[in-house]
């Protein structure tokens, strides 16, 4: 469902296939073997759809079942990657911010998708507050010095496409 949108269910099939045959999720899982970002990619796709189905829903009080998934599909994906939900968040925040029925005032949807998002937040506080608070105990700035640096952790077309490398 995420994928169909406006586009039916061949729009759907194509974005589906597209997400799951992406090069970048294969070198997560074989290459990188980072898991919990895996279903946090995962599970951006159906975070998208619900934060959809959400702003839909708020002018229709019949439909609060979409206001528990969404905290739930939102939650789960700040629960599994932090670093993923931090570049989901802002998407799926324009995402529900266009999906509002159409004459809703701007600052209610703002309101709206703020207190939505402030509740995700402090239901996940904590597994991110202890994060922040210890921040002074871990070498966080090693991570913004130029071993940290993003251009030296590409891969070249060959590497991005190629087969597995055996760690023997």
């Amino acid at each position: 469902p995420p994928g169909r949108g406006g586009g039916g269910s061949r729009a759907g099939f194509l974005a589906a296939a597209a997400f799951a045959l992406a090069p970048y999720l294969y070198f997560n899982v074989f290459g990188r073997g980072a898991l919990p970002e895996l279903l946090a990619l995962g599970l951006l796709p159906w975070g998208l759809w619900a934060g959809g189905r959400w702003a839909r829903s708020t002018a229709d009080a019949s439909h609060p079942p979409f206001r528990h998934l969404t905290f739930v599909i939102w939650s789960l994906l700040l629960l599994t990657n932090l670093p993923s939900a931090l570049i989901a968040f802002p998407l799926i925040a324009l995402w529900s911010l266009f999906h509002f029925p159409p004459g809703t005032p701007l600052l209610r949807r703002l309101v709206l998708s703020f207190v939505h998002f402030a509740f995700v937040i402090g239901i996940c506080a904590f597994f991110w507050l202890p994060s922040l608070l210890e921040l002074r105990y871990v070498q966080i700035a090693r991570a913004f010095s130029a071993a940290g640096d993003i251009r030296a952790h590409f891969l070249t077309p060959l590497q991005l496409l190629g087969l597995p490398r055996s760690t023997r």
